[in-house]
């Protein structure tokens, strides 16, 4: 009888070792579980960032010497989707050039990378720092527009 006490206490023991093990392993399991879904939460996020930021593009103007008295204004797309129907106009002083903007713009598309350069006329009384507006259509049909204040590089 004393060797059935001692197999039924050693199968006890087993048993109970075994459920610990269990419920540990059940919690590192709902752990594991909890940290996949907040992975998946952030790479859906990243996913709908780029994807925003595909129908979203940024536009960017400076002042550009060119020459030793001429000036360009330079208009550079940084985003990563192209621009449609994109238009400059002067916030406070004319300086675009009548022949050289009325054949640039509104420019119908400025792919990514892409940039638009327009004779600028700077003179003593028209001088940086300068207002200019840019506005333009995104890919997903959005409009856009960002003031500028350009100065001398």
């Amino acid at each position: 009888m004393n060797t059935e006490l001692a197999i039924s206490l050693v199968a006890v023991l087993i048993s109970f070792v075994a459920l610990v093990r269990a419920r540990k392993v059940g919690a590192l399991e709902a752990k594991l579980t909890t940290l996949e879904t907040r992975l998946a939460e952030h790479a859906i996020a990243e996913i709908d960032e780029l994807q925003e930021a595909k129908s979203k593009t940024s536009l960017h103007c400076e002042l550009e010497k060119h020459g030793k008295m001429s000036w360009k204004i330079l208009i550079r797309n940084e985003g990563i989707s192209h621009a449609n129907n994109v238009c400059l106009e002067s916030i406070d002083k004319e300086v675009l050039v009548a022949g050289d903007a009325d054949l640039k713009l509104p420019a119908h598309q400025l792919k990514a990378g892409k940039e638009i350069r327009l004779l600028a006329a700077i003179t003593y009384s028209c001088s940086p720092p300068i207002g200019l507006s840019l506005s333009w259509i995104n890919p997903d049909g959005t409009a856009s527009s960002e003031s500028f204040v350009l100065q001398f590089p």
